[in-house]
C-alpha cells in the first residue's frame, strides 16, 4: 500500500507541476497579448479622436444653425405681419449671442466628455492590469500549492513504505531477543 501511495504521490506531483507550468505559459501568452493595450491605456489613455469631435462640434454647430435660422425667419415673419421690423434686430442679436453661448457650453461639453472616457479608459486599464496578474498568479500558485501537497503526500508514502518494510525485521528482531532471554 506504502508503494502504491508512493507511485500515487508521483503522479499528482508531476500533474501538479505539469499544469502549474502550462498555466505559467499560458499566462504568459495571454499577457503578451493583453498587457501592451492595457499599458498604453494606462500610461496615455484617450478620448475621443479628433474626428470623433470634430462630428459633434459639426452636429451642434448645425442644430443651433437651424435653431438661429429658424429665430430670424420667426422674427421676419413677425415683422412682416406687423409691417414692423423694430423689434427683429435686436431679437435677432440675442438669439446670435445666445447661439455663440451655446455653442461654447457644447464644444466644453464634447472636451469634459472626451476627458471623461480618456479617464475611465486608464481606470479600466488599471483593473484589467490587476485582475490578468490576479488571475495568472493565482492559478499558477493553486497548481503549485497542489504540488506541494503531493510531496507531501509522497513524503508520508515513502515513510509509512520505510516503516513497512522494516516492520517485520523489527517483528523477527523482538522475537529474538525474546526467545534468548528466555534460553
Amino acid at each position: 500500500m506504502g508503494r502504491q501511495a508512493a507511485t500515487d504521490s508521483q503522479n499528482n506531483y508531476t500533474a501538479a507541476n505539469t499544469r502549474a507550468a502550462g498555466y505559467s505559459t499560458a499566462a504568459g501568452a495571454d499577457s503578451a497579448a493583453i498587457t501592451p493595450y492595457l499599458t498604453k491605456n494606462l500610461t496615455n489613455p484617450a478620448g475621443y479622436s479628433p474626428s470623433q469631435m470634430a462630428q459633434m462640434l459639426t452636429a451642434s454647430s448645425q442644430s443651433l444653425g437651424g435653431s438661429e435660422a429658424a429665430a430670424m425667419g420667426t422674427g421676419n415673419i413677425m415683422a412682416a405681419h406687423d409691417r414692423s421690423a423694430a423689434g427683429v434686430s435686436a431679437a435677432a442679436d440675442q438669439s446670435a449671442r445666445d447661439a455663440m453661448k451655446q455653442q461654447s457650453t457644447n464644444a466644453l461639453g464634447v472636451d469634459t466628455a472626451s476627458t471623461n472616457l480618456a479617464n475611465q479608459r486608464q481606470a479600466d486599464a488599471a483593473t484589467g492590469l490587476q485582475n490578468l496578474y490576479g488571475t495568472n498568479t493565482q492559478a499558477v500558485l493553486s497548481a503549485l500549492g497542489l504540488s506541494n501537497a503531493a510531496i507531501g503526500q509522497l513524503t508520508a508514502a515513502n515513510q509509512q513504505s520505510a516503516t513497512n518494510w522494516t516492520a517485520p525485521l523489527a517483528d523477527a528482531s523482538s522475537i529474538a531477543t525474546g526467545y534468548a532471554s528466555h534460553h
